[in-house]
């Protein structure tokens, strides 16, 4: 049993789940989210973070996902990467202060204290955002059906490639602890 289907079976439903209005609905998505915070540990930033997602689903479900169901598939994407990328700092950060220092060091221009975006993070976003698309897909594609020999040595390169680009990055950044040793 996942804690997904835990929360479901043992709070929403017995809370009354969809089945009561509009603002049942709100109220027992809230408890649930923000039990499921709570689950993940004891402090304030973790309720917020449940409170954050119970916010984000009710909006989604009473009005958001019809105006989300007519966008375009790379608006959604976008939209569920900001929303998760935002949940997760609230997650991992300790206290207001770090919350905002994070949000603002990604969403203010120059960021928190002067930090700006270096050009080496520009061009790995850049080239992130471009491997995120159906074009590198649709280059190999094209590649491999007019030389099809040429499959094994070019995914062994753009493997080999994104695998030591990744390490050289990890290396060089600073380290930092899997969340979860500070439980």
């Amino acid at each position: 049993m996942t804690l997904g289907q835990w929360f479901r079976n043992y709070l929403y439903i017995p809370l009354g789940g969809s089945r009561a209005g509009r603002l049942r609905l709100v109220r027992n998505l809230l408890i649930v989210w923000v039990c499921t915070g709570l689950w993940h540990g004891a402090a304030w930033n973790f309720a917020l973070w449940g409170l954050y997602y119970g916010c984000l689903l009710t909006l989604e479900k009473l009005w958001l996902g019809p105006v989300l169901a007519r966008l375009p598939g790379i608006v959604r994407h976008g939209y569920t990467l900001l929303a998760v990328g935002v949940g997760w700092v609230l997650f991992a950060c300790g206290n207001w202060t770090e919350i905002e220092s994070f949000l603002r060091s990604l969403f203010v221009p120059g960021g928190q204290d002067g930090i700006a975006f270096s050009t080496q993070m520009m061009a790995i976003l850049a080239v992130g955002v471009l491997a995120a698309t159906p074009a590198p897909a649709k280059v190999v594609a094209t590649v491999v059906k007019r030389f099809p020999r040429l499959l094994l040595p070019l995914s062994a390169v753009v493997y080999s490639g994104v695998t030591a680009l990744s390490i050289a990055c990890m290396v060089g950044a600073t380290y930092q602890p899997f969340l979860y040793f500070r439980f």
